[in-house]
């Protein structure tokens, strides 16, 4: 009974021991090959408009979490597209719902992404010719970051992706069709989006709703100088929710500098500047401002006016609603409250 004890364990360690070593070779088999099959799948998912490179690659089989570092995404159709866009990622933890599919057929079944400290970069190439872009040869912002963002659903949708999360996230936005224009960044970016999903119920593939619990974006501490070196805006909190349709800023700053020899120049502070039932959508189609009610507390104004006296006492080119547009762009309010 002893010997054959001992045959019995002799054999379980054997094949402990090949159990091991397979799963030895098989996990740096994945591993190295993990890496092309995520760009593949990647080229294959957007058409070849898309391209990833990846530079490290863990798996953790327990809790299904892929950990991707020094990843980089860059558009492949900038010889037809008004725009390049970079987006690199020092650490991406993708959580997927199973791992045989992505083996069998590479087919990645995510469930969760976080992005951390993600870079990403839009260079206007060539100008635009979208008819939704406000200005043919200048860069609506909201345009550009509403583009962004319906990417990012686009490939939620695509995926199938419930949530999506990035940390310390920076947006950078050069215009090469206007060499002497500054390039516009801001970082501190925190944006998520829980529980996204595709309503179904619709009959038409062309019907289908896409809507989650809560989209929120924040940042903080910034001093943000926009394209004509000329505007600025600061600010020590901004806040956006889509589930509350607000916009919230705190101790905000919106500057103006007059130009080399002459110009208007103004410089408003808020303590605190809110925007409520905002009509996103609109803000990225037409670069409008739609909102039900705007709230400013303490605010302090500080405008500088210059007429051009060489047009012999005729109307000054130069209005305050001129200002105030270079300002807030177009506006659609139903109620203003200045407290203070």
């Amino acid at each position: 009974m002893l010997r054959t004890g001992k045959k019995i364990l002799k054999i379980s360690g054997i094949v402990l021991g090949v159990i091991a070593l397979l799963l030895a070779i098989f996990h740096f088999w994945f591993i190295s090959h993990a890496k092309g099959m995520l760009e593949d799948a990647v080229a294959e998912k957007s058409k070849g408009k898309l391209k990833l490179t990846v530079r490290k690659l863990s798996y953790n089989y327990f809790n299904n979490r892929m950990t991707i570092r020094d990843a980089v995404f860059f558009n492949t159709d900038t010889a037809t597209s008004n725009t390049a866009s970079r987006f690199s990622v020092k650490e991406l933890k993708v959580e997927l719902k199973k791992l045989m599919p992505f083996l069998l057929h590479k087919e990645l079944l995510i469930d969760s992404l976080h992005l951390q400290s993600p870079d990403i970069r839009v260079t206007r190439i060539r100008n635009n010719t979208d008819t939704l872009a406000k200005e043919d040869k200048e860069i609506s912002i909201p345009y550009e970051m509403g583009k962004i963002y319906n990417s990012i659903q686009d490939a939620l949708k695509m995926l199938e992706i419930s949530h999506f999360k990035i940390d310390d996230g920076r947006f950078s936005l050069y215009n090469r069709t206007l060499p002497r224009s500054m390039p516009l960044e801001i970082s501190n970016i925190n944006f998520s989006i829980k529980n996204f999903r595709v309503d179904t119920s619709k009959i038409a593939a062309n019907e289908k709703v896409l809507f989650s619990d809560n989209v929120t974006l924040q940042s903080n501490n910034q001093r943000i100088a926009f394209p004509d070196g000329r505007h600025f805006l600061n600010f020590k909190k901004f806040n956006i929710n889509l589930a509350e349709k607000i916009v919230v800023f705190d101790s905000c700053t919106i500057a103006a500098v007059k130009g080399t020899t002459k110009g208007s120049a103004f410089r408003i502070y808020f303590d605190k500047l809110q925007l409520t039932d905002i009509d996103f959508p609109t803000l990225y189609k037409s670069n409008i401002i739609k909102a039900d009610s705007v709230f400013c507390l303490n605010p302090r104004f500080n405008l500088i006016v210059e007429s051009d006296e060489k047009k012999n006492n005729q109307k000054s080119s130069l209005q305050i609603e001129d200002i105030v547009k270079q300002l807030t762009g177009d506006l659609q309010m139903n109620f203003v409250v200045v407290q203070n």
